[in-house]
């Protein structure tokens, strides 16, 4: 399971995995870097759409909200190249 107690867990995406042959993506509820690390282990990938959506809410009125969103979306992503590195080796 996520690390907040929500979504699919790793039996769920086997399961679906028996059916189908499509990419898998989980995403409801991801909103940090560990969340999206844990979700794209279980599964293909995963959307933090809200969580961004989020982000750019409580920053609307800021100029500083392009910066601010691009190192919350990096901090997103960067753990999980760190961990493709790591698989590639």
């Amino acid at each position: 399971r996520l690390g907040n107690g929500h979504g699919p867990g790793r039996s769920r995406i086997r399961e679906i995995r028996r059916y189908t042959k499509i990419p898998i993506v989980i995403g409801f509820g991801i909103s940090t870097p560990q969340q999206a690390r844990q979700a794209a282990a279980m599964a293909d990938g995963c959307v933090v759409g809200s969580a961004i959506v989020n982000r750019m809410a409580s920053l609307r009125k800021q100029a500083s909200l392009v910066p601010k969103v691009t190192r919350f979306v990096a901090s997103l992503v960067e753990p999980l190249h760190r961990d493709l590195r790591v698989k590639d080796c």
